[in-house]
Formats: C-alpha cells, sequence, structure tokens
C-alpha cells in the first residue's frame, strides 16, 4: 500500500511537470529571458504540488496514517518540508531575472513591478514569506530554542501561505491561462486538499468532542511534578484506543483553551472515566495540575497506529 502511495504522488509529480513543459512554446522559451521565466514556472508548479502534499501528510487521514504510520508520516513530512520552500524562493527568483531581462530593467524595479501591477502577487509574496518563517523555525539548532506553542502557532501560518498563494497561480501561470481544464483540475486537487484539511484536522475533532462531551472530573498527584488527570465522558465505550496511540488535549479554560498538546492515555478507558498522566516538564504540562474539576476537554484522536493496523476500530466516532 505504501509503495502505491507513492506510485500515486509520482503520477501527480509528473503530471504537474508535463503540464508546465507543455504549455511553453520555442517561441517563448528563446525570447529574452524566456529560460529563467520558464525555470521560474516549472520550480514554482512542482513547488506548489510537493507543498500540497507536504500539507496532506500532517491532515491526519485515517487512510494515509494506517498506509505510512504515524511515524512514517512524520519522517516523509520532514524529509519533504525542504523542497517545496526551496523550489518557491527559487521561483520567485528566477520570475525576476526573467521579467527582468524581458524588460531590461533592473531586479528591484521589476520586484517593485511584480508586486504592485500584477493580480495577487503582493499576497503570494507574504505566503512565500510565512513559509519561509516556518521552513527556518523548524531547523533543529532553532527548534529546541523555540517554544512548541510558538513552533504550533507559526506552523499554522502554512495554512494561509497556501491559501492566500492559490489566486495567483491561478491568474498567471502559463498552465491556466487559456488552459479552462487545467485549471478546473488543479482547483479541484486544492480544493480537495482544503477540504480534507477541514475535515481530519478540524470537523472531526469538534464532532468527537461534542460526541464525548469530557469534562475534568479530577486532578490527582502522583508524585514530585507528575499528576494524573482524570476526565468523565459519554460512550467513552465507543473510544477505541490501542496500546501506543495518543491524543491531542485541549483543555477550555484561561490560557489553555488555544493550544492542544499530545499525551497518551496512561490507562485504558473505564467509561465513564479516561486518565492521562503527564509530568510537568514544560509550561502546558505544568499548567495542567491546576486544572479544576468541571472544566470542558475537546479531543482530537487517536493517532499512532503501525503500518497496516487501523487507528480507529469500526464505530470509535
Amino acid at each position: 500500500m505504501a509503495g502505491a502511495a507513492l506510485v500515486v504522488a509520482g503520477i501527480g509529480l509528473g503530471a504537474t511537470t508535463a503540464l508546465t513543459i507543455t504549455a511553453e512554446s520555442a517561441g517563448q522559451l528563446t525570447a529574452t529571458g524566456g529560460l529563467a521565466t520558464f525555470a521560474g514556472n516549472l520550480t514554482g508548479m512542482v513547488g506548489t504540488y510537493l507543498a500540497l502534499l507536504m500539507v496532506l501528510l500532517v491532515s491526519r487521514i485515517p487512510f494515509v496514517e494506517q498506509v505510512v504510520g504515524q511515524d512514517g508520516l512524520l519522517r516523509w513530512h520532514r524529509r519533504l518540508a525542504p523542497w517545496p520552500i526551496s523550489l518557491l524562493v527559487a521561483h520567485a527568483v528566477l520570475l525576476v531575472a526573467g521579467y527582468a531581462q524581458a524588460a531590461q530593467a533592473g531586479p528591484w524595479h521589476e520586484v517593485n513591478t511584480l508586486l504592485f501591477s500584477y493580480p495577487d502577487v503582493l499576497l503570494a509574496t507574504i505566503g512565500l514569506g510565512l513559509m519561509c518563517l516556518a521552513g527556518v523555525i523548524s531547523i533543529r539548532a532553532i527548534r529546541r530554542r523555540v517554544r512548541r506553542e510558538v513552533w504550533w502557532a507559526i506552523h499554522l501560518g502554512m495554512y494561509l501561505a497556501l491559501a492566500i498563494s492559490f489566486a495567483h497561480v491561478i491568474v498567471l501561470g502559463p498552465s491556466f491561462v487559456g488552459h479552462p481544464l487545467t485549471r478546473l483540475v488543479w482547483s479541484v486537487a486544492w480544493a480537495a486538499t482544503a477540504g480534507m484539511v477541514l475535515a481530519y484536522r478540524v470537523a472531526l475533532p469538534v464532532f468527537r468532542s461534542f460526541r464525548y462531551r469530557l469534562r475534568v472530573a479530577e486532578v490527582r498527584p502522583e508524585g514530585p511534578g507528575v499528576v494524573s488527570v482524570i476526565c468523565r465522558g459519554q460512550h467513552l465505550d465507543r473510544l477505541a484506543v490501542s496500546g501506543g496511540q495518543f491524543l491531542f488535549w485541549r483543555f477550555l479554560t484561561r490560557g489553555l483553551w488555544w493550544q492542544a498538546h499530545p499525551y497518551s492515555l496512561s490507562a485504558l478507558p473505564q467509561p465513564p472515566f479516561v486518565r492521562l498522566t503527564v509530568k510537568g516538564v514544560g509550561d502546558h504540562s505544568a499548567a495542567l495540575a491546576g486544572l479544576r474539576p468541571g472544566t470542558r476537554v475537546a479531543i482530537e484522536g487517536p493517532y499512532g497506529s503501525l503500518p497496516g493496523i487501523p487507528s480507529n476500530a469500526p464505530g470509535c466516532c
């Protein structure tokens, strides 16, 4: 199954490359600045395709997780992440160079022209800046020095970056101008990616949180800096969790409601109760000791299946 997924991804990459190549004519390639402009278009299309693929890898789609496994998804995401950002930076640089050569103007003059005379290019540039920021903060040496909450908030900007970059691709891309079928297919692919993100990262967690209606029942000290948070809920017999899996927990109280952190259950659910045990090693985990009974809890998951092993049994939703 993992091999089939790689084949499908490869076919998509090949189709994206082919569309870009066939959209160029010999006259466009031989014109002044034509090669740089073509290279800019190609790196932009491939970079955008890889960015959408990177988003799908972390959309927490159950089928994808069952095929690759949670560790595999994160590993492929880390391997892939530098490529779309690098290609999209190359896209911007090459297009500026190609357009400047064609206009016989300086690069800074051409940057100004592109930003303020071409539709949606300014928004796309802001989006590229957000992607670069997320890439820089993910460098291991920097990541260790950044709070998880900051890292997480900046990474949310990747979704915004892709959203605001979409328009300029459709309006200006040579593969799309005058090619309504290509524009339709690309728009559907983009919309499907956004739909999966919204379905599995937003709608499904909201549904599950309303279904289980978890509230903090007790915070029990277990040792120095260690507490168990016992939650009471409904229909927990349908929460199918296996060993090694985890959930993202969002405690809806002041200071914690806006962030979700991954914690494993410290015991299998015993309806109507479920328990997690946490050691206070960071701001969020340390704050759990101060939770009050009755605090509402939203969850996302369970996640962390091994390849080929379903993470959610039938009826768990």
